[in-house]
């Protein structure tokens, strides 16, 4: 493992020494992986890939939508929160950095939030871990890519893509019937898999000029080829 990828491995392990580090165990995160679910037309039982699964709270999530959850980080400080989970993730969470990924194309949906390998202002780093993802994906399966962001287009520690910059990274030919949207979990609280509609995608990108508050970017394509 070369030095900077070690620095990264490092500098998980101990962030999520700290419960809940990201904030993600409540009821607005849930709605939306629910949501989004709903939206992707994931069927029960499907098998799926979180890559980056941090803490697997999202993974929990996915799971309780009746989908066969399958985890990889980077960190294995990561991957053993989900001891808290008993039984579920049992023998499916695999140490894994996600440009070399130690899986076939055998996933009907591949999960990704917020990679910090997509935190660069550089669009081919950013297509380059699309390639990779999409490579776990089956053909006629979904990859879904959700990022964190202002959608400013700018940003020191952390880059706050625009749909501009998601749009190019997704711009391969492995990749069809591509859809973009920008909105935050409040929507899916209350509107659920109705939120991913370019009505609320506008609204939320007028409202980022205004008003300084994080949004989410989700990206649904399905692998062609």
């Amino acid at each position: 493992m070369s030095t900077a990828n070690q620095r990264v491995v490092d500098h998980y392990d101990s962030v999520y020494l700290t419960r809940d580090c990201f904030n993600q165990d409540n009821r607005p995160y849930r709605a939306f992986i629910t949501a989004l679910v709903r939206k992707a037309g994931i069927p029960l039982g499907s098998r799926v890939l979180d890559a980056g699964s941090g803490q697997g709270y999202l993974s929990r999530y996915l799971s309780d939508c009746g989908l066969n959850v399958w985890c990889s980080d980077i960190s294995e400080a990561g991957l053993r929160s989900l001891d808290r989970y008993d039984s579920v993730f049992r023998g499916k969470r695999i140490v894994a950095d996600m440009l070399s990924p130690p899986f076939d194309a055998g996933f009907d949906l591949v999960f990704q939030r917020s990679c910090s390998l997509f935190n660069t202002a550089q669009p081919g780093k950013s297509a380059e871990v699309v390639e990779r993802l999409a490579d776990c994906v089956k053909v006629g399966g979904v990859l879904c890519v959700v990022y964190n962001t202002n959608l400013s287009g700018r940003g020191d520690v952390w880059f706050n893509h625009t749909l501009a910059t998601f749009r190019s990274a997704f711009a391969t030919s492995r990749l069809s019937d591509v859809q973009i949207y920008a909105l935050n979990k409040v929507d899916t609280v209350a509107f659920g898999s109705y939120s991913f509609n370019p009505v609320m995608t506008l609204v939320n990108v007028v409202l980022s000029k205004f008003v300084h508050r994080s949004f989410e970017i989700v990206v649904l394509a399905r692998r062609c080829a």
